[in-house]
């Protein structure tokens, strides 16, 4: 903290002083500051190994599974279908031909002038189901119970009708249109085919009678029943099961989004046309293999390199990065250049090594990938997968490596324990800091009243030596004078 001198009849500097003193005295903070700076490099040093060994098990763990070399691809030649694939599909190819799509039952109610037009009290029953036209019967459907809904004079307009069918979560949506004629109310069932079908009965209507046209009546809608007895609304869309064939064999679903017809594959019905064929191709997925053998040889290159960065001595320079001289790291680098161009043990006729596939360490660290060689080899990707999973309880080649980084980056990992060392240490270097600045503080202050008392003292001193000075200055002309 700078001080001014006391008195401008002052021969002192105490600011000066004080500064230079305080020179000295921070001189354990610069050395403390300089082993923090240190310690700063080594955990941020640390922490770029740390993510690069991650990024590594993450991509040795994306092939450490033999699961991880099922990938399916399903192909589409035709408009009708999409497809998608899992590992359980069976490779192959099947012809769809797709006669109707499921959809959705539609009612619509007669027009009305206004959405605000009352349209009678009672009580609405709705329920699921399947018609069937031949023997005109209605079969409710098993896990739907009936919803009964109140319309009394709070909400037996069009709308509120409409409300309250959406509130009651029955399994279908209300909807108001104005076709030009008037409102009407639609209501349709949220899912598709043909066993969401619906019947709409009516009990209670204010008008006494519960299946005529009038009244709550009118939004009444049984198909078993006479048009205008109870079959009030207009079915403006038929509720319908999608119609297929795979490969010649006739089929039916509730749904446009069918996973049983082939095990292992989700078919989306796209188009109806009795008249086209859509040929589904299922194939083993080799890119899938291929991208996460490319990304594993980067991740393990990435990691060297940075190895490399915050280890590194420059001899011209004569600078050295952080972690120059860790042993530690060193002895990662070997423990990974022997994983990754050893041998596993093999059944007769697999790979044994990564140079058989393309996989190959240089000398510079980076781990190169010969694609002609690896596409030749994923030929067999089984093979390929027995290699960098294991098989038989022996680890394959890359599960070695994830279970390595998982020695060091683990709960337990050695760099997970080095970082947090370091962390500890600068911890308590910032506990350090924080008393030794307020040490320091206080011996600033100290300081600066010392030498101003001083400063005080001989401006005081100087003041009474000039008065003195002057005073014998003016006894001695007065005796020149005489």
């Amino acid at each position: 903290m700078a001080t001014s001198p006391v008195s401008s009849g002052s021969s002192l500097d105490v600011a000066s002083i004080v500064g230079q003193l305080m020179q000295v005295e921070r001189q354990p903070l610069t050395r403390l500051q300089a082993r923090e700076a240190t310690a700063l490099s080594r955990l941020t040093s640390f922490g770029r190994v740390q993510g690069a060994i991650t990024a590594l098990q993450a991509a040795s763990q994306s092939l450490n599974d033999l699961s991880d070399f099922n990938g399916r691809a399903a192909s589409v030649s035709g408009s009708g279908v999409a497809a998608a694939a899992v590992s359980t599909a069976l490779p192959g190819q099947y012809a769809i031909k797709v006669s109707a799509l499921a959809q959705a039952g539609v009612l619509s109610s007669a027009a009305v002038e206004a959405t605000s037009t009352q349209v009678g009290t009672g009580t609405l029953t709705l329920q699921l189901g399947r018609y069937d036209s031949g023997a005109n019967s209605f079969t409710a459907k098993s896990d739907a119970a009936a919803v009964a809904i109140n319309i009394d004079s709070s909400n037996n307009t069009l709308a509120g009708v409409r409300d309250a069918i959406n509130a009651a979560n029955a399994g279908v949506t209300a909807s108001i249109v104005n076709d030009g004629s008037g409102y009407r109310l639609t209501i349709t069932s949220k899912d598709a085919g043909a066993v969401n079908g619906l019947r709409i009965s009516v009990s209670g209507d204010g008008d006494g009678n519960d299946t005529n046209a009038a009244g709550l009546s009118q939004l009444a809608f049984d198909p078993t029943l006479a048009a205008g007895s109870g079959r009030n609304l207009t079915q403006t869309l038929a509720p319908q099961d999608a119609s297929f064939t795979v490969n010649g064999l006739a089929m039916t679903a509730t749904t446009n989004r069918v996973s049983e017809a082939l095990p292992g594959v989700t078919l989306t019905l796209l188009k109806a046309d009795n008249d086209a064929i859509s040929n589904v191709t299922v194939i083993r997925d080799t890119n899938s293999v291929r991208t996460a053998i490319s990304n594993f040889a980067k991740a393990y290159t990435d990691l060297r390199k940075v190895i490399g960065e915050v280890t590194r001595f420059d001899p011209s320079t004569r600078q050295a990065a952080a972690l120059n001289g860790e042993s530690s790291l060193r002895q990662l680098e070997s423990l990974l250049v022997r994983t990754l161009s050893g041998s596993v043990t093999a059944a007769s006729g697999d790979y044994q090594r990564l140079s058989e596939i393309g996989l190959r360490v240089n000398r510079d660290g980076t781990l190169n990938v010969d694609a002609t060689t690896l596409d030749t080899a994923l030929q067999d990707v089984d093979k390929v997968g027995r290699l960098l999973a294991g098989s038989n309880g022996a680890k394959g080649i890359a599960a070695q490596v994830s279970a390595l980084a998982d020695q060091l980056v683990g709960t337990a990992g050695i760099v997970t324990a080095r970082t947090q060392g370091l962390q500890r240490q600068i911890d308590q270097f910032n506990k350090a800091e924080v008393s030794l600045n307020r040490k320091l503080s206080e011996t600033q202050q100290r300081l600066t009243r010392q030498y101003s008392r001083l400063d005080a003292q001989l401006s005081s001193i100087q003041t009474q030596s000039n008065a003195l000075g002057n005073a014998l200055a003016g006894l001695s002309d007065s005796r020149g004078q005489s």
